[in-house]
């Protein structure tokens, strides 16, 4: 596997973990159109705004900790594979040729 792979793999395991992070520290105080959960209920007030936002910021904290415990499975095994299989030397497979000449 590339190191692609692992780079964006672990940036878009943790883009979640992120997201929640700063909303919950620095939630959109007014409606807009730009930064926050937007929905046409969301937006319909201001109280329906900052529920929502609240509401979001935490949905997307424990999103993330199954998903990063996921991502982190995969790539424990991924290395634990290469670790055994990733240097296997295929002379042993050609041995019966050189002892029967």
């Amino acid at each position: 596997m590339s190191i692609f792979f692992y780079i964006v793999g672990s940036l878009l395991a943790a883009a979640p973990l992120i997201a929640g992070i700063i909303l919950k520290i620095r939630p959109p105080k007014n409606i807009n159109g730009i930064y926050g959960f937007r929905t046409k209920l969301s937006a319909s007030s201001k109280e329906a705004w900052v529920y929502s936002q609240k509401i979001c910021a935490d949905g997307l904290l424990i999103y993330s900790i199954p998903e990063l415990l996921l991502w982190g499975a995969v790539l424990a095994l991924s290395i634990i594979y290469l670790r055994g299989y990733g240097s296997v030397s295929y002379t042993h497979l050609r041995a019966h040729e050189t002892s029967a000449h």
